[in-house]
């Protein structure tokens, strides 16, 4: 089994997210030959967060990697939407999304190759997680939340029609 497949119990899911004892130990390691993992952040049912230290440009960033949707790795319409969608999400111009800075395809220490991508650090609880603790919204948060969610789609939108342009 390989150390990048995900946990398959669904004890660990927790909207959406997976326990992180089950990630791959890779915190300590230089990745990509760039990336110094400090620590595992979350897991998705897709991916794997960590936080790193990016040591070429010195700023912390967050390390996302793809899990594996096949025995021997990717299939192939994987590879593709996950290039497209790093692509995509690349272009966006907006306050309200992470900037990507970069993304490929990497051999770790462990043997497997992986495919990852690399956003901008943040700190917070991720909107998701804020509005299901949340009791009740005052008008004014409601509004800063839905402006936020607009702001993104927009700039989707955006994107989507500068693709088609081109």
């Amino acid at each position: 089994m390989s150390s990048f497949e995900g946990a398959d119990d669904a004890r660990y899911m927790l909207r959406g997210r997976v326990c992180v004892e089950d990630a791959p130990d890779i915190v300590n390691t230089l990745f990509d030959q760039r990336y110094l993992v400090t620590r595992t952040l979350c897991g998705s049912q897709f991916a794997w967060r960590f936080e790193a230290t990016d040591t070429r440009l010195e700023r912390l960033v967050v390390l996302n990697i793809l899990k594996y949707d096949a025995p021997d790795g990717y299939q192939p319409e994987t590879r593709r939407a996950f290039k497209l969608e790093t692509m995509i999400i690349a272009y966006l111009r907006s306050s309200t999304t992470l900037t990507i800075f970069g993304d490929g395809e990497c051999a770790t220490a462990h043997g497997d190759n992986v495919l990852f991508m690399v956003t901008e650090h943040f700190t917070g609880v991720p909107l998701d997680e804020y509005l299901m603790n949340a009791r009740r919204l005052e008008r004014m948060t409601l509004v800063l939340v839905l402006r936020s969610v607009l702001l993104s789609l927009d700039a989707v939108s955006y994107t989507h029609l500068r693709a088609h342009e081109t």
